[in-house]
């Protein structure tokens, strides 16, 4: 079986035309980008699998270049930059989660105080409810498309 990427091109559309900024302050914003987002929802308790996506999410970080990811957000509701120590410290917590967890969540981006970048990883895992104990909720992966229209990762 031979596989392929199917990009849409064509002499009427452009994927240029799906980038839209607003000028704020002064400043040029990206509000929005062409990009392939892959998310994940698993149908299992966070505790279950958080050695498992914690693992996926540390395979994307690895497969793209360093440094991509800039800043993340973080428990005081702002976007911070991001460093090494920062992962190691959320991904250790993930994988030992405390007893009296109501979730987890982080949001890891390519671009700095809460501005769309070109990479971004966010996951977020709650505890519903006694009702449904089985369910966590979605991880998600973006990256950008290059210049010909693949996925862009490495």
């Amino acid at each position: 079986m031979r596989e392929e990427i199917i990009v849409p091109s064509s002499p009427y559309f452009s994927l240029d035309k799906l980038y839209r900024t607003v000028d704020f302050s002064g400043h040029k914003n990206l509000l929005v980008r062409p990009g392939i987002t892959v998310t994940f929802y698993i149908d299992a308790p966070l505790r279950d699998v958080c050695d498992a996506i914690a693992g996926v999410m540390q395979a994307y970080i690895g497969a793209i270049p360093t440094g991509t990811l800039r800043s993340y957000l973080a428990n005081d509701g702002y976007y911070k930059g991001l460093t090494s120590r920062q992962i190691t410290k959320d991904f250790k917590t993930l994988r030992a989660l405390p007893a009296d967890f109501e979730g987890f969540a982080l949001d890891y981006s390519e671009g700095l105080d809460g501005q769309v970048g070109t990479h971004d990883l966010c996951f977020m895992g709650i505890f519903c409810d006694a009702a449904a104990p089985t369910e966590t909720k979605g991880n998600t992966i973006s990256a950008p498309f290059s210049p010909s229209g693949a996925l862009a990762v490495t």
